[in-house]
């Protein structure tokens, strides 16, 4: 049974309910209508919500078609500054399940700066972060040039065998790779070229 009602709703409110219209392909009155019918429902259960929010359940209902167009349509239409940290936390949850990870990322960071204190969208903010690189100023390494200069000037005296190179200095020479290993001993972490010369 259907009885014909005309509601007040602030301004604010319809446009909401327009662009989840528009992002799920419905009629407002739809989207109207099935907020009060849900919230109807989660009242009778004991782990009801405090109220139905239409904004996260057009999120959710977007992810769970992986309906990208709706999913970015509900996620412009919520008004997030002052939201729970838990509906940030939810909806981080989503885009990651939709597979938006610059969206949950900025889901993260938007809900961090409103909550810096919550332990669970520090953990989101962090993870999500982009990568961070930094240079590490050394000592250039030069050996690779003396020891090209060795080989190029020793190449036709050692062809066929093994050399073990130590800032263009022969430190070891064999017939085959195991050999060199057993003459020079560990060449890892000492700057030591072990090749071929062929």
């Amino acid at each position: 049974m259907e009885t014909r009602v005309i509601l007040t709703i602030p301004e604010e409110l319809y446009r909401r309910a327009q662009q989840l219209a528009r992002a799920s392909n419905r009629e407002v009155s739809e989207v109207l209508a099935e907020s009060i019918v849900l919230e109807d429902e989660w009242q009778a259960t004991e782990d009801a919500p405090a109220s139905f929010d239409a904004g996260l359940a057009a999120l959710e209902a977007a992810a769970d078609a992986q309906d990208e167009k709706a999913f970015v349509a509900a996620y412009e239409a919520i008004d997030w500054p002052g939201r729970p940290a838990e509906d940030f936390v939810q909806a981080v949850n989503l885009a990651l399940k939709f597979g938006d990870l610059l969206l949950a990322r900025e889901l993260a960071t938007q809900g961090v700066k409103q909550y810096p204190n919550h332990a669970e969208l520090q953990k989101m903010a962090y993870i999500l972060a982009p990568p961070k690189a930094r240079v590490v100023q050394g000592e250039p390494d030069t050996s690779w040039k003396a020891n090209r200069e060795w080989l190029k000037a020793h190449w036709d005296e050692h062809r066929g065998k093994w050399v073990a190179l130590h800032n263009g200095e022969l430190v070891g020479l064999a017939n085959s790779l195991e050999a060199l290993l057993e003459e020079v001993g560990e060449v890892r972490g000492k700057g030591i070229l072990v090749a071929p010369v062929g």
